[in-house]
């Protein structure tokens, strides 16, 4: 199945200049293909807190490519799944999220593999506080900073541990 990569931003112009910086080309050039399969259970089978009866989904994949013309520049697939041996991603992997990376471009190919599992005592996917926890920590901080814009430094710099963040009044309120 294919779609384009249309906007539906209130910002049109500006969004086809951030297409047209990012990948070189016009939204309306962009091609995303998508591909979905399910895998069934053949018996029944059972994972902690869910029975799997004959012909329940035990694992899906989701493959999304994108193109611009015939150039294939990304591929993101996804796999859920209920039970390691439904796996598709086959052995070396121990903990209950699994991430693959790879980049391949200039000036270097970078593949990482990130096996993750939460120290956390609730039932919070560990990749939610790898990346919307993160985006919610900023909230505070970006909202009490003074107005300006904020260039990226590259120099080593050290965060601080916004776990134990309390709420505090506005900057204008202190």
């Amino acid at each position: 199945m294919a779609s384009s990569a249309r906007t539906s931003s209130r910002n049109a112009a500006w969004d086809r200049c951030w297409w047209r910086a990012q990948f070189n080309a016009e939204p309306d050039e962009i091609r995303i293909e998508h591909d979905f399969t399910g895998t069934a259970v053949d018996e029944d089978r059972s994972i902690p807190g869910l029975a799997l009866p004959p012909g329940t989904a035990s694992a899906i994949s989701h493959v999304h490519r994108g193109y611009i013309g015939d150039h294939h520049f990304f591929t993101n697939e996804e796999h859920w799944y209920l039970g390691k041996d439904h796996r598709p991603l086959g052995d070396g992997f121990s903990g209950s999220s699994h991430y693959i990376i790879q980049l391949d471009g200039k000036p270097a190919r970078i593949a990482v593999q990130m096996d993750l599992e939460s120290t956390m005592s609730d039932e919070t996917p560990i990749i939610t506080y790898c990346s919307v926890v993160t985006l919610l920590q900023a909230v505070i901080p970006v909202t009490h900073a003074d107005p300006r814009i904020l260039m990226q430094n590259a120099q080593p710099h050290f965060m601080s541990d916004f776990r134990r963040l309390a709420p505090t009044a506005p900057a204008e309120a202190r």
